[in-house]
């Protein structure tokens, strides 16, 4: 009796990790690349699609943003005005930006905890150029627009002279 025991408490065990295997997997599969593309795209459209250095200083983009980024991002970016970097950049340098895409270059779960983490490259015009400049992106699942900025960071890239972090 002890072993048919053993051996159905066996089974069980065997067949709810094999549950929770397939509830993980379903869990990877809710995110696709093509709704954190267009997130991202949504987001980075925001911050940077400055068309001429005269609307380079738009007030109210860190609030146009806010619902973007969890309340530890904002109040970072609130200190160091890392949305305004964009804008900043344009106005020191003359030339108009677009973002023309954003391509996904990695997406994964988020080793650091919940969530996922992402590199990207962003397709930019600056002025006549078109140019790439790469990031890293850490987001969460969360309202009003699917996703929640937890961490964005971008590498600095230097054109006409003019750094552009």
């Amino acid at each position: 009796m002890r072993k048919i025991l053993l051996l159905l408490f066996s089974i069980l065990i065997f067949a709810l990790s094999a549950c929770q295997e397939s509830d993980e997997a379903e869990v990877k599969k809710e995110v696709s690349e093509t709704e954190v593309k267009d997130f991202i795209m949504e987001y980075k459209m925001i911050t940077h699609n400055v068309p001429v250095p005269e609307e380079a200083y738009e007030v109210n983009v860190l609030e146009k943003v806010k619902p973007y980024l969890n309340d530890d991002w904002y109040e970072r970016n609130e200190k160091d005005k890392r949305v305004m970097f964009p804008r900043t950049y344009v106005s020191v340098s003359g030339l108009g930006m677009t973002l023309n895409d954003v391509t996904i270059d990695r997406l994964e779960d988020n080793p650091d905890g919940e969530g996922y983490a992402i590199a990207y490259t962003l397709n930019l015009t600056i002025g006549e150029e078109v140019v790439e400049k790469k990031g890293d992106m850490k987001i969460i699942k969360g309202e009003p627009n699917g996703f929640v900025i937890t961490y964005d960071w971008e590498k600095e890239i230097i054109r006409n002279g003019v750094r552009f972090k």
